[in-house]
């Protein structure tokens, strides 16, 4: 998933307003990284998640390890 943030600038002087893409996203949409390959984890995106201790997979590598996790061998729940 994408997001595009767009930021409404005001003009003191002429009352004029522009619109802007921001080239960034906001660190609050982002959730963690993949433990395995570093993938950023954002907000709305699917991703794998170990109930033991804590970590977060992306769905490739959570496949790749047979939706197993890496650290403490139990399974992996499947987030939205």
């Amino acid at each position: 998933m994408h997001y595009k943030i767009f930021l409404k600038l005001n003009c003191m002087g002429c009352g004029e307003s522009r619109v802007m893409l921001l080239a960034y996203v906001p660190k609050t949409l982002v959730l963690g990284r993949c433990v395995r390959c570093g993938k950023k984890i954002y907000k709305g995106d699917e991703y794998y998640y170990c109930q033991g201790c804590g970590v977060s997979y992306c769905p490739i590598c959570a496949k790749k390890t047979q939706g197993k996790c890496q650290i403490c061998g139990k399974p992996l729940v499947k987030k939205p």
